[in-house]
């Protein structure tokens, strides 16, 4: 099993071990599968890296509207 998970930076290294830790334990639970077969990748970014829409930067607060939400 591969899990790619894409996220906004900030974890610390024990918290990224204990969500491996637990999908792991629910891959095995709910699907049966093996931990040992079970990968999982983390992708860091920053505030820039997202838009939710609209062409957008959201989480970006440069003060020249581009975190605007539209209405």
């Amino acid at each position: 099993m591969y899990v790619a998970i894409t996220l906004r930076s900030g974890r610390t290294p024990d918290q990224k071990r204990a969500l491996y830790r637990r999908i792991a334990e629910l891959a095995h639970a709910y699907a049966g599968t093996e931990p040992r077969n079970v990968f999982v990748t983390v992708t860091e970014n920053g505030p820039a890296d997202w838009s939710l829409g609209h062409g957008v930067a959201q989480y970006l607060d440069d003060g020249g509207g581009s975190g605007a939400r539209p209405k």
